[in-house]
C-alpha cells in the first residue's frame, strides 16, 4: 500500500473516532439533561387547594414513587408593614405564606442563614432588599421582626432586591404549587398526575 493509501486510511480512522466522540458526547449531554433535577410550578388559584390537602398527599407514598424530592404551596397575602425589633425601621413588604419547602418558592442564592425548616413556625426568610431597608445589611440571621403583633426570627436572607418576606403556614388556601423532581424525564406529566390527584383541573 502506498503512502497515499495509508494517508486515506488514517484520515478515515480519525473521522470515525471524531464521529464516535461526538455521538458519545451527545448521548452524555442528553442523559445529563434528562437526569438532572428540576422544578415544576403551576397556578392553582380558584381551585380551592388547601395546605392540609398538600400535607395529606405528602404523607402517601406516591410522591417517592414519582421521584418527587420536595413540595411547596404558597399564597401572596396583603402587603404588610414589617418592623425590625432592633433598629425600629419599618417597611411595607409583600408577605408570602408558604407551606412546605421555601426554596421552591424563591429558588435564589442564600446570602445569609438558611431557608428554614418545616418544623419551625416562628421564623421568616427575607429578601436582600427588605433586609437592607430594615437592617442595612443582609447579614441578619437571628434578628427579630414584627408583623402586627406576630414576631418572627430571621432564618435567612435570599438574593432578591424586591421587598419580600416569606413565613411558614400550616393551613389555608394556596395559589401556586411547585414540585421538585429528581429527574427532568417525564416531570411535566408527573406534575399533571399530582394535580389530578389533588383535584386541580
Amino acid at each position: 500500500m502506498g503512502r497515499r493509501g495509508k494517508k486515506v486510511i488514517r484520515q478515515a480512522v480519525d473521522l470515525c473516532v471524531a464521529a464516535a466522540a461526538f455521538v458519545l458526547a451527545g448521548m452524555m449531554l442528553w442523559h445529563y439533561v434528562l437526569s438532572a433535577p428540576c422544578r415544576v410550578e403551576t397556578d392553582c388559584r380558584g381551585q380551592g387547594v388547601e395546605a392540609e390537602m398538600l400535607q395529606q398527599w405528602q404523607q402517601r407514598e406516591t410522591g417517592e414513587a414519582l421521584g418527587i424530592t420536595g413540595m411547596a404551596g404558597w399564597r401572596t397575602q396583603e402587603w404588610q408593614t414589617v418592623t425590625s425589633v432592633s433598629t425600629g425601621r419599618q417597611q411595607r413588604t409583600e408577605l408570602i405564606g408558604v407551606y412546605g419547602d421555601m426554596e421552591l418558592v424563591m429558588p435564589s442564592k442564600i446570602l445569609d442563614g438558611r431557608y428554614g425548616l418545616n418544623a419551625d413556625i416562628d421564623y421568616c426568610v427575607l429578601s436582600q432588599g427588605l433586609a437592607g431597608h430594615l437592617f442595612g445589611s443582609p447579614e441578619v440571621t437571628g434578628e427579630c421582626v414584627k408583623v402586627g403583633k406576630e414576631r418572627y426570627i430571621v432564618a435567612g436572607v435570599v438574593e432578591n432586591q424586591e421587598d419580600i418576606m416569606m413565613i411558614p403556614v400550616k393551613d389555608g388556601q394556596v395559589e401556586r404549587i411547585a414540585l421538585s423532581f429528581d429527574s427532568r424525564m417525564g416531570a411535566e406529566e408527573k406534575m399533571r398526575q399530582v394535580m389530578e390527584e389533588l383535584g386541580i383541573r
